[in-house]
C-alpha cells in the first residue's frame, strides 16, 4: 500500500498526514457513488449528507404543506424505530438544521418538529417543479449519511457524479 504525503515539509507533517491516512483506512471502510445535479460546485474533501436510499430505517420524501409545526407529506413516515429526527431543505434547496420529529395524531403522513420558518417549494405541477425534501430517521441513522466527497466529474448533462467515502469524527480528532 502506498500512501501519498503531498504537501509534507518537514517529518512532523509527514507524521501527523500518515496517521491522518491511516485514520481514514481505520474509519472509513464505506463508499458509494451517486449521481446530483450540478448547481452547486462540489470539492474534494467537502463533507455532504447523503441518504441511503436502500436503507429501510431512513426515510425520504417531499414536502406537501406546512402548518405551524405540522408538516405534511408524500410518504407514509413509520415513528416505531425510536426517537425520530429530520431534516428539510428550503425553498432553494439548502439544508435547513435538525429537529426532532413527532408524530401527528392521526395523520399517517405528516410529522410535527419546531422548525425555523423558512420558505418551502410545494410542488403543484405547474409552476414548482422541485419540491422541499425531508429526511427522517434515528439519530444514529442521521449519522450515518455524512459522507466525504473523494472526487467529483461533470456527466455533461448537468449533473455530476460524486464519490463519497463514510464520514468520521475519529478521523479527525
Amino acid at each position: 500500500m502506498q500512501i501519498s504525503l503531498d504537501g509534507c515539509r518537514n517529518s512532523t507533517q509527514a507524521t501527523d498526514r500518515a496517521r491522518l491516512e491511516a485514520r481514514k483506512i481505520l474509519y472509513s471502510r464505506l463508499t458509494m457513488t451517486v449521481k446530483v445535479l450540478e448547481s452547486t460546485q462540489v470539492v474534494r474533501g467537502t463533507v455532504v449528507q447523503c441518504p441511503d436510499m436502500y436503507d429501510n430505517a431512513q426515510q425520504t420524501g417531499y414536502i406537501t404543506g406546512r402548518s405551524g409545526d405540522v408538516f405534511s407529506t408524500s410518504e407514509r413516515i413509520d415513528f416505531s424505530l425510536g426517537d425520530m429526527w429530520v431534516v428539510m431543505t428550503d425553498s432553494l434547496g439548502n439544508y435547513r438544521g435538525r429537529w426532532r420529529a413527532y408524530p401527528v395524531s392521526g395523520k399517517p403522513k405528516a410529522f410535527r418538529a419546531a422548525a425555523d420558518t423558512f420558505d418551502l417549494n410545494i410542488y403543484d405541477r405547474s409552476t414548482v417543479q422541485n419540491p422541499s425534501r425531508y429526511f427522517i430517521a434515528t439519530d444514529s441513522e442521521l449519522n450515518s449519511t455524512i459522507w466525504r466527497v473523494d472526487s467529483a466529474k461533470p456527466n455533461g448533462d448537468d449533473t455530476q457524479t460524486l464519490s463519497l467515502t463514510e464520514y468520521s469524527d475519529s478521523i479527525y480528532p
